[in-house]
């Protein structure tokens, strides 16, 4: 009998399948209550770590400003009045390209994949969706097998002199307050 190499084991790290998902701490979000209590009761039950809920993305930005560093994961619906959730992606990226961020749709135009990709989307959950494909969706996520992309910012005109530097909470806060 042929015995392998331990050394060839060394390397060998457990497939999505095996990773839990209770480091994640995610903040849902969704103008439907029913929704987003819904997506709770799911989260819960898969085993993620903390789960939130904002009814709005300016609440969310609020929420994410208020317990900077806390949130690792958003999941956002993506049409709701006030502030869609692409503008939500777009204002997180600004100021923490590090949070996941996993969108919602029922109706994904080939325009919206292409604008939610250039901002650094991570995955997209089509409606209807089953508890499986967030489970899935998720241990991506906790795994590390999907990492957004950073944002590169536009730049016109000249860079001023002495720029001024918020520290990420702050950021999302003044964001919060310009939507509300």
């Amino acid at each position: 009998m042929n015995d392998i190499p331990q050394e060839q084991f060394s390397d060998w790290s457990p497939p999505p399948a095996f990773v839990g998902l209770d480091s994640l701490r995610v903040l849902v979000v969704d103008d439907e209550p029913a929704i987003g209590k819904l997506l709770r009761m799911m989260l819960n039950d898969l085993g993620v770590g903390e789960v939130a809920l904002a009814s709005d993305g300016a609440e969310a930005l609020q929420f994410i400003g208020e317990h900077e560093g806390r949130i690792n994961t958003v999941i956002s619906d993506w049409n709701m009045p006030k502030m869609t959730g692409i503008e939500l992606l777009r204002q997180i990226r600004t100021v923490d390209a590090r949070i996941q961020f996993l969108m919602i749709t029922g109706r994904p135009t080939a325009e919206a994949v292409m604008e939610a990709r250039s901002l650094g989307i991570t995955a997209f959950i089509a409606k209807p969706f089953e508890p499986e494909l967030i489970r899935e969706k998720l241990q991506a996520v906790a795994a590390g097998a999907v990492v957004p992309k950073p944002v590169p910012r536009p730049r016109s005109g000249p860079e001023p002199a002495a720029p001024v530097r918020l520290e990420g909470g702050q950021a999302l806060r003044m964001l919060a307050n310009r939507w509300s």
